[in-house]
């Protein structure tokens, strides 16, 4: 079986065939009571926050021996660690510890666990740890561990991270379960978006490419597609959801991940978005800003008073719970929405022309 290049910290680069484990934790004196043995350590780096990762190559010791070693170097250094697996590009699953103590275990593709010795494994595993309902169990354990985490996810957050079916295990376990927690550093390199725009009538043929030069004018690469509104959005005559990694873009737009002015850079490109429509019927006019990993939203409608737009990053760095979030006018203060979809407000994360 082979195993591709791998880099800690950066986008991984999907090979025909992976197997390996990568490991996260705080510090990194950890690292050094896992080298050797029939495995090879691939990459190691400092994340963000302290926590430093290691990937480690194919080895020849079942997954169980594996996790035993987690296990013990977890309980002898008293940390926290999550580790996460793939085998062959098929089916991974991902470990949460606690000083030793396994809290959360997850199968990623876990019809394709079936094929494999180490997968029949990992199923039977989960359903000791967590009983028949693992999936749902599996979900609720990896989001209390995750309150150790930079950046504490929902079971609902995970749950679209994780579940379902996926191409390449790698993407959710290596690539965006990391940045989503928090633990990945932000990427230097500009953010890109992938923006839908909902329209209700027609759109002039140039609108698409103003879209492209109104995420340019920020330095966000944007792919674009338009499609017709749908009923489910209520009155909102035009949508524009934009699919990037949250953190990176506020980041990126605002100048600092810890910048509380967002006023500019989102203003300017809201404005840009709707310039062509009239101030009477802007309301109707949104921007909708969707966390690539996690599903978090945030909602701009075009009409929104400028100290809606100087809250927004405090209130992101201190509260990160809910699916959307929007501003509420009366209490001038933003809000969490766990059901702002029910209420036809932002278009669930599935929804796409």
């Amino acid at each position: 079986m082979e195993s591709g290049p791998f880099v800690v910290g950066a986008c991984y680069k999907t090979p025909m065939s992976t197997t390996g484990w990568l490991l996260y934790a705080p510090g990194e004196a950890w690292i050094e009571g896992l080298v050797g043995g029939p495995w090879t350590l691939e990459e190691q780096r400092e994340l963000a926050e302290g926590w430093h990762g290691a990937f480690f190559k194919h080895c020849q010791e079942h997954p169980r021996e594996v996790e035993r070693r987690l296990r013990t170097v977890s309980g002898r250094t008293a940390i926290p660690m999550l580790a996460c697996y793939v085998e062959t590009s098929d089916f991974g699953y991902t470990l949460a510890l606690a000083r030793g103590e396994l809290v959360a275990r997850y199968v990623v593709n876990a019809h394709c666990a079936d094929d494999f010795v180490e997968g029949i494994w990992a199923l039977r595993e989960c359903v000791a740890l967590h009983g028949l309902d693992w999936q749902r169990a599996g979900l609720e354990g990896l989001a209390g561990w995750s309150r150790v985490a930079p950046r504490p996810l929902t079971v609902s957050q995970l749950q679209a991270l994780l579940a379902g079916e996926h191409l390449f295990p790698e993407d959710p376990l290596f690539n965006e379960l990391g940045r989503a927690l928090g633990i990945e550093a932000p990427a230097a390199r500009a953010p890109q978006a992938d923006v839908l725009v909902f329209v209700s009538g027609e759109l002039p043929p140039e609108y698409h490419h103003g879209v492209v030069a109104a995420f340019e004018s920020l330095g966000v690469a944007a792919r674009v597609r338009v499609g017709p509104t749908r009923p489910e959005l209520g009155d909102i005559h035009r949508l524009v959801l934009a699919s990037v990694s949250l953190q990176e873009f506020l980041g990126w737009v605002v100048g600092s991940p810890v910048a509380e002015d967002a006023y500019p850079g989102l203003k300017r490109l809201v404005d840009r978005l709707f310039a062509d429509q009239p101030e009477a019927a802007r309301p109707s006019h949104v921007l909708v800003l969707e966390d690539s990993a996690t599903r978090e939203q945030v909602v701009l409608t075009a009409d929104l008073p400028a100290v809606a737009y100087r809250r927004l990053m405090p209130y992101l760095s201190s509260i990160r719970r809910g699916t959307a979030h929007d501003y509420d006018r009366q209490s001038g203060k933003w809000r969490s929405q766990p059901d702002a979809w029910q209420q036809r407000q932002v278009p669930p994360s599935g929804l796409r022309p």
